[in-house]
């Protein structure tokens, strides 16, 4: 097979992909509410519509996904579920990995999720200080280190658990399905 031939099969694959993500996101309902400085709150299956949508004008690759939330508020689930859809349209998702304190980012992906727990503290996002910081803050570090940058910030709450939301995000995801996990014995 020529090389043209196949640049020309690759090209209409993007714009296969591209034209299912452009109806996909046609399907997304407005927010059910916005937090005091706007940002705007989703149900869990419109809030990965969103996310899906707002992937859509961002031409870097990979597109980087922080995920925030406390522990039991559906972080891992929403992270398996965005996988999943990523996955129908052919793209390749993944939660980073740390190697010897460096991210491990390759040119195949197409996102890179990164759950963090907490909430998204500005002051941090441009370097460590001496404050206290979360797990998913150090990702966020790790991020900015390579040269890159976190794309979508998202903060995923479960309102019977959690009354209070900190930081600035693009969105927010509202899951009052999410139980507490149990301990293993």
């Amino acid at each position: 097979m020529s090389k043209i031939k196949i640049q020309s099969i690759i090209s209409q694959t993007k714009n296969q992909i591209q034209a299912r993500f452009k109806n996909q996101t046609s399907s997304v309902r407005g927010p059910i509410g916005h937090l005091s400085d706007g940002t705007p709150k989703y149900r869990f299956k419109d809030g990965i519509r969103k996310i899906i949508e707002l992937t859509q004008s961002i031409n870097e690759r990979p597109v980087f996904i922080a995920v925030w939330g406390h522990a039991h508020a559906g972080k891992t689930h929403l992270a398996y579920n965005l996988t999943n859809e990523f996955e129908k349209f052919g793209l390749l998702s993944t939660g980073c990995a740390t190697i010897n304190g460096s991210l491990r980012i390759t040119a195949e992906m197409d996102f890179c999720l990164l759950q963090c727990s907490g909430y998204r503290d500005l002051s941090l996002d441009s370097h460590r200080g001496d404050k206290p910081y979360y797990f998913g803050t150090n990702y966020i570090y790790l991020v900015k280190q390579a040269g890159k940058q976190v794309h979508i910030n998202v903060f995923i709450y479960n309102p019977r658990f959690h009354r209070k939301i900190s930081g600035k995000y693009d969105l927010v995801i509202e899951n009052p399905d999410s139980t507490i996990k149990k301990l293993p014995k």
